[in-house]
């Protein structure tokens, strides 16, 4: 006797297939799924589903069952997305108080205050290229004031339009990993040839 193929087309021109099939075809396994079939009285017929219609039939049911949540579901679902949350602010103080992680403001002020610094020393070399160069040539003196301050004004502008987009990364990216505790006393890899 020969076998039956695995799908196949009905009249209406929809999909018959076997429950296995309609399974992978769904994401879910095949024990799932049968007891979905049994617990919602969807037909069979000669071992064979209809897909369209287990399509629809099941998106029917998630439909309902989300807009059948009821009061105190709804309650217990907000109180559970509260507590995870709350979980996750507390690891993050956590995390900060062990020293690994840094909040975002401290990091923020620190760098502010880096590129000020910097700011400062740059817009200073003019005048220090000036001096120095003055004791050997007075008249050189002032022309290398003045290219050393286009190179730092040209320089300034750079870091203030966010500098060279091409040597840059995406800054502030949601990390995918939990943050994890460093290890110390790890030991550097051994000098050598690698054998």
């Amino acid at each position: 006797m020969p076998r039956k193929p695995l799908i196949e087309l009905s009249e209406a021109k929809h999909i018959l297939c076997s429950v296995t099939v309609a399974a992978v075809n769904l994401g879910v396994t095949q024990r799932a799924l049968q007891d979905w079939i049994n617990n919602h009285d969807f037909p069979i017929d000669k071992s064979r589903v209809d897909f369209k219609n287990l399509i629809a039939a099941r998106n029917d049911t998630l439909q309902t069952g989300k807009a059948a949540m009821s009061d105190s579901a709804r309650k217990l679902k907000a109180e559970a997305d509260y507590k995870s949350e709350k979980a996750k602010q507390e690891e993050m103080v956590t995390l900060q108080m062990m020293g690994d992680l840094i909040p975002q403001e401290q990091v923020k002020d620190a760098l502010e205050m880096e590129y000020l610094d910097i700011r400062q020393k740059l817009l200073q070399l003019p005048e220090e290229a000036k001096a120095r160069i003055y004791t050997i040539s007075p008249e050189v003196a002032q022309d290398c004031s003045e290219v050393v301050a286009d190179a730092v004004s040209g320089c300034l502008e750079r870091l203030a339009e966010g500098g060279n987009s091409d040597s840059q990364k995406d800054v502030g990216e949601k990390p995918k990993r939990h943050y994890k505790k460093r290890k110390t006393g790890v030991p550097a890899p051994a000098a050598g040839n690698g054998k």
